[in-house]
């Protein structure tokens, strides 16, 4: 491990962070134990930094799938985290904005295709909508689906991946990669019923977090700069 070094920690730097900040080595507290908490350490980081940004995104992503022929019912990307926004090229020839639409609220009957395109015709401008469920969602439109490669498109922000390899490096900007080696320094204590450490712990997390949420949050404020997505663009399999 080298501490202190200037380019972006690996999962080695990381483990051996962990040891540093929890004293202990690689029998006390093996290298899989702390991978483990390092990616439960991810997910819980990212979701703190999603809730400092508004208009930025953090890990963009941009998807395409296939409409199918009579279809209504696909898959989400299986790396979706939350969804931005949602395309569909109906036609084949434009693409018209779908909003989320919750079937929930509304009384008419959506049971068949003919219920469905009735429905939607009626109303304002026929716009496209979409009902998300966990694992996949649903296109209610006033016209049948017909087969168009490429006609469904969708901005959303990725699942954090996990660190498989010890050279995997963590995409968050690079000081705030230590609060996961904290986050597992501080696991370790709970474990072993270190409460004084523990709480020393937490105190450093929390002061760390704070300066992520604010680092986030500043993003948002500054005009000048723009949201980036992700360089690739995904496709995916529907159902």
């Amino acid at each position: 491990m080298q501490l202190g070094a200037d380019t972006s920690v690996t999962t080695t730097d990381l483990i051996g962070l962990t040891r540093f900040y929890s004293n202990t080595d690689d029998v006390t507290f093996t290298a899989d134990e702390i991978k483990g908490l390092l990616n439960t350490a991810q997910r819980e980081l990212q979701a703190i930094i999603l809730d400092s940004m508004d208009s930025w995104d953090f890990n963009g992503q941009e998807a395409t799938a296939d409409l199918v022929l009579d279809q209504r019912e696909y898959a989400w990307p299986s790396d979706l985290l939350q969804i931005k926004r949602m395309d569909l090229q109906l036609d084949g020839v434009n693409f018209r904005r779908a909003k989320a639409w919750d079937t929930a609220t509304h009384e008419s009957p959506i049971a068949t295709e003919l219920d469905i395109r009735q429905r939607m015709g009626r109303l304002t401008l026929a716009q496209p909508r979409y009902d998300a469920f966990d694992d996949n969602f649903k296109i209610y439109s006033s016209q049948a689906i017909i087969d168009v490669t490429g006609g469904i498109f969708i901005q959303y922000q990725e699942q954090i991946v996990d660190l498989a390899l010890l050279t995997d490096i963590p995409v968050f900007v690079e000081f705030s990669q230590t609060w996961l080696a904290r986050f597992a320094a501080s696991e370790f204590f709970s474990r072993f019923e270190q409460p004084t450490k523990g709480e020393q712990a937490e105190i450093k997390m929390q002061r760390l977090e704070e300066k992520i949420r604010n680092y986030y949050a500043q993003r948002n404020e500054d005009k000048s700069r723009r949201p980036r997505l992700g360089k690739r663009r995904n496709s995916w399999f529907y159902h």
